[in-house]
């Protein structure tokens, strides 16, 4: 019989009592002597959650409220069926609670002093969830994120005050909750401990849950406008931003970018604030060029590349060529022998095979700084002074290169089409086809006399011109990695997956370094972004994503 008793006490809950009080209370118009009746479902409310028989009515109400919607004083008051005096006549016991943690207090005035029709309340989830599961533990527990659901959930904030769900101030005081309850999280105490003002954490929140999703760049106006529900602020903190004068410039935590509209003023997270954010997610760092063209060694993130032994050794020799001990010698040596003492090299081969990648990291090992280019927007971007665009980068490398004791990188990447063949010129040949042949004279001439370093990078694997051929002091070949080489780009990316699975895949499906690596960022986003749990299934399923016209019989998996 006991044993009975215990168990159904064990299986009733506080839910029950909260729903009949804030019930009953619609009747008692705060005549709590009305509520005699249910004296003993109070008394239980107000014992487990140790406040006073007044405030667990008052707490009743608010649970019951506040799953609808924010509970105003003057929705409580109609709830209650009595004037909003007679409500904040009891604001004090509201004060209490709040105290204690049991309900949050928001305010949609945008100014320091408000009236109490600008009050409301809410009761956290972990409250309600202890009043369920009748575990006071959770009474001080609240809703913790990692940090990509952290900056989530930042997000779906901003997007409530964009739909004016909640207000600026509601945002800013939902943002304060949970940054004061995620110090734990290295990137959130860094941004704590530089920035003082909330908005500000807010846009580099913003900015951060962006660059996250590969968006490197984010309209300042946009995001004002989404955080603003007032447009002389937003104007105001345009402007100040836009000027300079924020603390997230002053602290170097975001900076400006070049957009490809006009007038239009983006802004990106710093060097420094990219390094803290990737630091416990390596796997979704993706390398962006500065502001100014040129990429930072010391920004660019070291990677482990697995190559065939041939590949591999050729590489290394270049990065020995670069080392800073090595390559003042080399240079002299040259000059001595009447040989040009510059050092060339073309990467070619088919895309994804590691050739951008190859020259980042030997940058990164030699600490030499890159000039970043894209021949093929030089062409169509600036058609018609093409040839002028293409004269300027050389001569903006030389200043470049002068003005370092550590020599920089000249990096082409992408040339494809600059490096072929060239057209011999006919009454047939187009405007096109001759500023082709004009750029491709250009850079030929530019390589005769080349005393920098130069890499270049293209997916020509035969119809490379032989006048390029012989500019290029190295020219390596990359190709599709072998099965073993596969496997072991399988396991530095996807580390956790057992190796047999892995030997399944790198047999299966014939891909690139750089298809492995958009698999594993598939399967990153889902499971840390999303939070769903992915097996061999779901990676088979990228991997045909990525070869969709490939053939399904492949090797060690023949028919016969």
């Amino acid at each position: 019989m006991d044993k009975k008793v215990v168990e159904n006490d064990k299986n009733q809950n506080l839910l029950n009592q909260v729903e009949k009080i804030s019930y009953e209370a619609t009747k008692c118009k705060l005549d709590f002597e009305k509520l005699n009746d249910i004296q003993a479902d109070i008394t239980k409310v107000s014992e487990f959650l140790e406040i006073s028989y007044v405030q667990a009515i008052l707490f009743a109400c608010l649970v019951e409220l506040s799953l609808q919607k924010t509970v105003t004083l003057e929705y409580l008051g109609r709830h209650l069926r009595c004037s909003i005096l007679k409500v904040i006549n009891h604001v004090h016991e509201l004060d209490v609670l709040e105290n204690k943690k049991y309900i949050q207090k928001y305010s949609k005035s945008q100014n320091k002093k408000y009236s109490y029709n600008d009050i409301g309340y809410s009761v956290p989830h972990n409250v309600i969830e202890s009043l369920r599961t009748m575990d006071k533990t959770k009474l001080n527990k609240v809703q913790l994120f990692s940090l990509p659901n952290f900056l989530a959930q930042v997000s779906v904030m901003i997007n409530e005050r964009e739909e004016n769900t909640i207000t600026t101030l509601i945002l800013f005081q939902q943002l304060d909750f949970m940054i004061a309850n995620h110090q734990r999280l290295a990137f959130i105490q860094f941004i704590n401990d530089n920035i003082k003002l909330t908005v500000n954490k807010c846009v580099v929140f913003a900015v951060a849950y962006n660059r996250l999703k590969r968006n490197f760049a984010i309209n300042i106006e946009t995001i004002a406008d989404s955080i603003f529900d007032d447009f002389s602020e937003q104007m105001e903190y345009v402007q100040q931003l836009s000027a300079g004068n924020s603390e997230l410039i002053k602290k170097d935590i975001i900076r400006f970018q070049e957009s490809g509209f006009m007038n239009e003023k983006v802004m990106g997270l710093t060097s420094r604030t990219v390094e803290v954010l990737y630091k416990q997610y390596p796997e979704l760092y993706i390398q962006e060029e500065t502001n100014d063209g040129i990429i930072k060694a010391k920004a660019i993130k070291s990677k482990k590349l697995y190559f065939d032994a041939g590949l591999k050794r050729q590489i290394d020799c270049l990065t020995n060529v670069l080392l800073k001990k090595n390559f003042k010698d080399f240079q002299t040596k040259l000059q001595e022998s009447k040989l040009p003492k510059g050092i060339t090299a073309i990467f070619y081969g088919v895309s994804g095979t590691g050739k951008t990648e190859s020259v980042y990291q030997v940058a990164k090992k030699t600490c030499r700084d890159i000039m970043m280019v894209e021949l093929s927007q030089v062409k169509s971007k600036w058609f018609g002074e093409s040839e002028k665009q293409v004269k300027k980068i050389f001569d903006d490398y030389r200043k470049i290169y002068n003005n370092n004791k550590v020599k920089p990188i000249l990096f082409i990447n992408e040339a494809d089409g600059m490096f072929s063949k060239r057209l011999g010129i006919t009454g047939k040949t187009s405007s096109v086809d001759q500023t082709v042949n004009t750029i491709q004279n250009i850079i030929l001439q530019e390589l005769e006399n080349f005393d920098g370093i130069l890499f270049a990078t293209t997916n020509l694997t035969e119809n490379l011109d032989s006048a390029f051929e012989r500019r290029f002091l190295f020219k390596v070949e990359f190709k599709n990695p072998l099965p073993e080489i596969s496997e072991k780009i399988w396991k530095s990316k996807l580390p956790e997956f057992k190796s047999q699975y892995l030997k399944t895949l790198s047999s299966r499906y014939q891909l690139s370094g750089g298809e492995i690596e958009n698999v594993a960022r598939k399967y990153m986003i889902e499971k840390v972004i999303e939070s769903k749990q992915i097996g061999l299934d779901r990676l088979m399923e990228f991997c045909e994503l990525e070869k969709p016209f490939q053939k399904q019989n492949k090797i060690g998996f023949r028919k016969g």
